[in-house]
């Protein structure tokens, strides 16, 4: 195993790296401030005892001393914006077309390195720097349908190790990413009618877990300490669904949670970061929020339902103030930091999605400062790497003053909730399923055209491009016309065909509607999803409908009811339900269970589908 490091110098102290130091500050001032009077005093002085001449040159330099170390703006000192641009003009800020995730990442935290090594004998990613190693989890289930809507994720801070003299640092981030409804806007907007808001197009949870270098420790000292750590967190996380992230997971997440895809160029700007054909946008909270009694308005999720394309929140703490006070060693302050990226795509939606983010931070008291040059920074801190320090800063100048660790704990999350919402069920809640994942999605629809033309209308509302391969191209033609030019829809007949590879924000949807058809045995590449449109169930479609991952039964026959019992093992009372079921319901069927929902429509989809029932059929 290669791994790029930096050997900590005897003078690195325990974070084994070189750090710029805090300034020291007198009566709140800094230490900058009072040089900077002094100088300009000394300037004057010079001036009034040599000549008038001299005066007159020395006293607008003096001046400008002073303007410049007393002077604020935007509630920093005038030097420490001087500060700021400099380091923004000294770093690389460009991207090339065509660069890929080991490329942003390089550019985001230069000296960093993606490579593997074993959590408990699972090959999994391991991020080296200057600073330490990282490792991840994702959290959540990567089915299809959770077999829970929620989870509650804990705090970073209620995960981190009891500090010990022969243990490293610890430090850990929980990185909250969601999409919305990226798709044409009246389509977008229909869906967003549907779901009332409640439903985001897709979301993950990562947790990124640091052990931090220290004098005297080995590369493999710390390798061994970092599988303890993850270890010891997997074991906190209780019934939390979670699992290591290997190398080629690890880099293909840094690139969709930044939103890049390779085949734009990225360029940091002043305000904003372009990159993927976004402006994004990083928030850094600086008055943390009141803990709230009621998770349901708690703060995290709210910050993920923002009115941006994308946005990625992350919550990083540690390692823990040293106390000899304490039987644990820990202090009840933790340095923490709480960071937010939004992305939209353009300037007057960016300025909208900051606005909203402010009054959301308002209503917790809560506030916090736009990253204004320093937007790489926060690309870095939104990144799943557990806080690494900005090269010229130091890890307090960062972080900012430790925070109480309950208050850093009572940042919890509800984490569910997205998906592609095909109806709502009997409570008359939201009935979605996960259509686009970080893998190949396999799905068989049992109906008709119709309730076809649903899923892909909603599909196009996550962003993604259909393109439906038919034998019937005239029953696709009056939803293709309604939908208008510039819809992402292709409509050919069936062959082999390249398509670009899917991302997150936008995805790939594959109508597969020929009549009887083998079962796709490829592994399928991510963020693409097949979907086989069967009019009717017969023993020939058997081996597609086993193979699937999910399938959509509108009202069945009884012979379609036997079959599909006896293909994805269902019992005989659902049997019974399949053929008596009502029009306008649909059997969502996932690992041997049904889940009923009542098909919805919005107006718009009524005027370009009609009715997606089946019961004429079935009469």
């Amino acid at each position: 195993m290669s791994v790029e490091t930096v050997n900590p110098s005897p003078e690195a102290g325990l974070a084994g790296t070189t750090h710029p130091r805090s300034p020291r500050r007198f009566l709140g001032l800094g230490s900058g401030q009072i040089v900077a009077l002094q100088i300009a005093l000394l300037f004057v002085f010079v001036g009034s005892r040599l000549s008038p001449i001299v005066l007159a040159v020395t006293v607008p330099v003096a001046g400008a001393i002073i303007i410049l170390g007393w002077g604020r703006m935007r509630g920093r000192w005038l030097s420490e914006w001087l500060a700021v641009w400099t380091r923004h003009k000294g770093r690389s800020r460009q991207l090339e077309q065509g660069s890929d995730a080991a490329a942003l990442l390089s550019l985001a935290h230069p000296g960093s390195r993606v490579s593997t090594f074993d959590i408990e004998g699972v090959p999994a990613a391991m991020i080296a720097d200057g600073e330490g190693m990282v490792a991840l989890l994702e959290l959540g289930e990567s089915s299809v349908i959770p077999s829970r809507a929620w989870h509650p994720l804990p705090s970073p801070a209620s995960l981190l190790p009891a500090p010990a003299p022969d243990t490293p640092p610890v430090r850990i981030q929980l990185l909250l990413h969601s999409i919305a409804t990226t798709g044409m806007a009246p389509i977008a907007a229909s869906y967003r009618q549907l779901t009332s808001g409640r439903l985001l197009a897709g979301e993950r949870a990562v947790l990124a877990i640091r052990v931090q270098r220290a004098e005297g420790w080995s590369d493999d000292d710390l390798e061994r300490a970092l599988s303890g750590a993850v270890r010891k967190v997997r074991g906190k996380l209780g019934g939390v669904p979670h699992r290591p992230l290997g190398e080629v997971a690890a880099l293909r997440l840094i690139g969709e949670v930044s939103g890049h895809d390779g085949t734009r160029p990225g360029q940091e700007g002043w305000n904003a970061l372009h990159l993927g054909g976004l402006l994004q946008t990083s928030y850094a909270v600086e008055r943390w929020p009141q803990p709230h009694p009621d998770p349901t308005h708690a703060l995290l999720p709210r910050l993920m339902r923002l009115p941006a394309t994308m946005t990625t929140v992350s919550l990083t703490a540690g390692p823990w103030r040293w106390s000899s006070e304490t039987a644990s060693g820990a202090s009840d302050q933790v340095p923490a930091q709480l960071v937010v990226r939004v992305a939209t795509p353009d300037q007057a939606s960016l300025g909208n999605a900051m606005t909203a983010l402010r009054q959301t931070l308002a209503a917790d008291q809560a506030s916090g400062r736009r990253l204004d040059g320093e937007q790489m920074d926060g690309l870095m801190a939104t990144l799943p790497l557990a806080g690494p320090t900005p090269h010229g800063l130091s890890p307090e100048k960062h972080f900012g003053p430790p925070r109480k660790a309950a208050a850093v704990a009572s940042l919890t999350t509800p984490y569910g909730g997205s998906g592609l919402m095909i109806g709502v069920n009997r409570h008359q809640e939201p009935l979605a399923f996960r259509l686009f994942r970080p893998e190949a999605t396999r799905i068989v629809v049992i109906g008709g055209v119709p309730i076809t033309q649903i899923v892909a209308i909603r599909s196009m509302a996550l962003g993604a491009h259909v393109l439906v391969q038919t034998t019937r191209p005239w029953a696709w033609e009056a939803f293709s016309r309604g939908l208008g030019p510039g819809a992402p829809l292709t409509v050919m007949a069936p062959g082999p065909v390249t398509v670009p590879p899917g991302h997150p924000l936008h995805p790939l949807l594959t109508i597969v509607d020929a009549g009887p058809v083998a079962a796709d045995r490829s592994p399928g590449t991510p963020w693409h999803s097949t979907l086989v449109l069967r009019d009717d169930l017969s023993p020939v479609d058997v081996d597609v409908l086993g193979r699937a991952d999910l399938a959509l039964l509108q009202p069945l026959h009884p012979a379609e009811a036997a079959v599909a019992v006896s293909v994805l093992g269902l019992s005989r009372d659902q049997e019974s339900w399949l053929a008596r079921a009502q029009p306008g319901m649909v059997g969502v069927v996932h690992r041997r269970s049904v889940r009923w929902a009542a098909l919805q429509q919005t107006q718009f989809e009524q005027q370009l589908i009609g009715s997606p029932n089946r019961e004429a059929r079935i009469a």
